[in-house]
């Protein structure tokens, strides 16, 4: 007996030895790999401090420095991600994997596999409950009104609740079945995303015999409008070929209080149209910080062609409901510049940032990408005295004053502006 305690004893010590030197293998390696990130972040931080630091005295070096700039602060994001990765696979392995049993007996490491096991069980338990309850959530009937081809949602807060204004066709009707809905959501003053929601069914009062995608509402004066896109009401044999922007006031977020939409807009300059498509579509109330500008922005011509893009419906006072009050640009508000990408800018919106102001909207990389690859853009909007002005095209373009807000090229050197003036009004924001 007194021997096999013996032998028990040295079992246990020569485990405890393989254990603890396993043990400090791996915080070697733990403790090396800590090091080498550490050492990329501190050398990509300090190029990159010292390009900020850098004097520079002409166009050249500014140029430099800036692209050195995005190579280094590529690195830099690359090196974080590295170690954030290699963060969350340590708190994986003090969890789950190797670094848990440093130091443990065998049955202890036994029961926590089993624990594993067990907690597994209930997740997998618990997804399907979640899963069921997916089930179990009011839908609408298949093969009925709003349940394909849902365009263009919108989020809005009106009157201290969430909506959604959203197109929706029925299957089996297709596009031609587009008509206006609306979802009524919870409390504004809560998170929309966790609140419950409801299928309050068409706008009220719209005229059901006609074409709508792309609603929006906008108040003025107290008086809430829908502006929405639509096919014409007196030559249906056009409908699949013409759109137009068409207003009604509602008496509240889902009924029309008015028995006919007026149309504002009409496809009319060539740069409206594709071939034989003449469109507008996706409007979006805008207005100036100082209200002296106020109107639509919309998108025209063949969304799924390179051409696609965005201009301008301003409102001048008097009824909105007179299409007498409405003046459209003489030119788009943005489009794809000659031969060059991105390409088709549409369906903008735009947000204040500070004393900013920000276009979101989608185009794509290549010229015949039509509807797929599309990605979010911004790019800033200055207003002058004809109103809204973006530059004329996607991206940096001959007039940098308008894209970039610092002045002519010629004139940078006065304005003072340089990469250090960027990064310290980048970080002023977020800080």
């Amino acid at each position: 007996m007194e021997a096999s305690m013996r032998n028990t004893a040295s079992m246990n010590s020569k485990g405890g030895a393989a254990v603890r030197s396993r043990s400090s293998e791996l915080m070697a390696a733990v403790a090396e790999r800590i090091d080498r990130l550490t050492s990329t972040l501190i050398t990509q931080f300090e190029a990159a401090v010292g390009l900020l630091q850098a004097e520079e005295t002409d166009y050249n070096s500014t140029a430099k420095n800036s692209l050195q700039m995005q190579v280094h602060t590529t690195s830099l994001v690359r090196a974080a991600e590295e170690t954030l990765t290699f963060i969350h696979q340590m708190q994986e392995l003090w969890l789950f994997g190797q670094l848990n049993t440093l130091g443990k007996s065998e049955s202890e490491v036994k029961m926590e596999e089993d624990a594993k096991v067990v907690a597994q069980l209930l997740k997998r338990l618990v997804k399907a409950q979640d899963v069921d309850g997916e089930e179990e959530r009011p839908r609408p009937p298949p093969d009925t009104s709003c349940t394909a081809q849902l365009w263009a949602p919108e989020l809005h807060s009106i009157y201290g609740r969430w909506y959604i204004y959203v197109a929706g066709a029925h299957p089996a009707h297709g596009n031609k079945s587009h008509r206006m809905y609306v979802l009524g959501g919870p409390p504004a003053d809560t998170n929309p995303t966790i609140g419950t929601w409801e299928n309050l069914g068409l706008i009220r009062g719209l005229p059901q015999q006609q074409w709508q995608i792309d609603g929006t509402v906008f108040s003025m004066d107290n008086q809430l409008f829908l502006v929405y896109s639509g096919w014409p009401f007196d030559n249906v044999d056009l409908s699949d070929l013409v759109q137009e922007l068409f207003i009604v006031p509602l008496s509240d977020p889902v009924t029309a209080a008015a028995l006919q939409p007026v149309r504002i807009s009409t496809p009319e300059h060539p740069w409206e149209w594709t071939a034989d498509h003449g469109i507008n579509e996706g409007p979006q109330w805008f207005e100036s910080a100082d209200g002296r500008w106020k109107g639509l922005v919309y998108s025209c011509a063949g969304s799924w062609t390179k051409d696609y893009k965005m201009a301008t419906l301003q409102y001048t006072g008097g009824d909105p409901m007179d299409p007498g009050s409405w003046r459209k640009g003489s030119k788009p508000l943005i489009e794809n510049a000659p031969g060059r990408g991105p390409y088709a800018p549409g369906h903008g919106m735009f947000m204040k940032l500070g004393e900013e102001t920000v276009a979101v909207f989608h185009a794509t990389d290549n010229d015949n990408d039509g509807w797929n690859g599309r990605k979010a853009r911004v790019q800033r909007v200055k207003f002058t005295d004809e109103g809204p002005e973006m530059g004329g095209c996607v991206g940096l373009t001959g007039n940098s004053e308008v894209f970039t807000g610092y002045g002519s090229l010629d004139h940078r050197h006065e304005r003072r502006h340089s990469l250090r003036d960027l990064w310290h009004s980048v970080f002023s924001r977020v800080s």
